[in-house]
């Protein structure tokens, strides 16, 4: 068999470039750090009900 009787070499540090500490719970940040109060990601209620209605009434 080989020398280390197949398991995994773990001492080498080339792997571990991840410091898993940064994603606890106490240091995670969510993305939307402004709560949401920044630009709009999508469309409003407003501007879909518009666009809704422009295709329906091209359709007749």
């Amino acid at each position: 068999m080989s020398r280390n009787d197949g398991k995994k070499d773990t001492s080498a540090s080339a792997f571990r470039k991840i410091d898993v500490d940064q994603y606890s719970d106490n240091n995670f940040k969510e993305e939307d750090a402004d709560g949401g109060l920044g630009a709009p990601t999508g469309p409003d209620e407003n501007e879909i009900l518009t666009l809704l209605s422009q295709v329906r009434t091209r359709r007749r």
